[in-house]
């Protein structure tokens, strides 16, 4: 059928206003399909920060549940070695020592902590120096051996003993020695320098133990309240009251050991450690009633 003019010129207008509404429909669906994009981003790093927050938030909680399930095995240790077995005291009496017999009678008002500043464990290696009859250095009452815990009681607990310089210490002291551990060594500036941390921290456990109980034992015996101010004491705290010469120990080696031992957390160790005797009618060690 043959077209008019005007029948030509309806077809193209029909086609301009058809690629018109495909032309909108077209910029409107890109707009759409923009915003939709954008909107997309936002929520995608909205989405993305709300993970990272919750990873973070779980990794924190992860390190503090770790964190706590590691302190609350350390106080299960720490109370297994409190509750379990009784302190050894062998009796070592240092006869030949120039010590011995020589210095006169003890006013027992307190108890001082050493530690030996050497990497030696054994208890025994050091009564054999201190037990020499040439050996006018010092006197102590006990040694700690590092490796088993065993204290040996080398001088009679009342009786003075050259221990920390100072006669109003050593008249008022009984003083014992915790050997250290082999784990390491001592510079020329007297510095513990640690080789072996777990090894380190095992003799050092094992000599702090030992002495809390050896402690308790002994506060018991001379009726003494270790949480009573200079009471129980280490031998930098002497030094500090003025009853003893300028020494560290043991704070310095717990610290180079990274143990995390402090005197107010050994004489509370001790005062429990007292309640436990008390509570479970415990006779003290014969070598302490001596």
């Amino acid at each position: 059928m043959k077209q008019t003019g005007s029948g030509r010129r309806h077809r193209a207008l029909m086609k301009k206003i058809k690629a018109g509404i495909w032309g909108v429909i077209g910029v409107t669906a890109g707009i759409c399909i923009i915003v939709n994009v954008a909107g997309m981003g936002k929520g995608s790093d909205t989405a993305v920060a709300d993970t990272v927050q919750s990873e973070e938030q779980t990794a924190a909680e992860t390190e503090t549940a770790v964190r706590e399930t590691t302190t609350a095995e350390k106080k299960k240790v720490d109370m297994k070695e409190m509750t379990e077995g009784r302190v050894v005291i062998k009796e070592n009496i240092l006869k030949d020592s120039p010590n011995y017999g020589y210095t006169g009678e003890l006013d027992v008002k307190g108890l001082m902590l050493h530690s030996i500043g050497v990497a030696i464990t054994s208890a025994q290696q050091q009564a054999d120096v201190f037990g020499a009859p040439d050996f006018w250095d010092a006197g102590i009452h006990g040694f700690i051996d590092s490796e088993t815990g065993v204290v040996l009681h080398t001088l009679p607990w009342t009786q003075v003993a050259w221990h920390c310089g100072y006669e109003t210490g050593n008249g008022s002291y009984i003083g014992v020695e915790m050997c250290e551990s082999d784990a390491g060594y001592y510079t020329d500036t007297f510095k513990f320098v640690v080789e072996d941390e777990e090894k380190a921290k095992e003799h050092c456990r094992t000599a702090y133990y030992s002495a809390v109980k050896l402690f308790a034992e002994l506060c018991t015996r001379f009726n003494l309240d270790p949480l009573e101010d200079g009471v129980v004491i280490s031998h930098s705290e002497g030094c500090e009251i003025g009853v003893a010469t300028n020494h560290g120990d043991p704070e310095s080696y717990w610290d180079a050991v990274d143990s995390g031992y402090t005197m107010d957390g050994f004489r509370k160790d001790v005062s429990d450690y007292m309640k436990l005797i008390k509570e479970e009618g415990w006779e003290l060690n014969e070598n302490v009633r001596k």
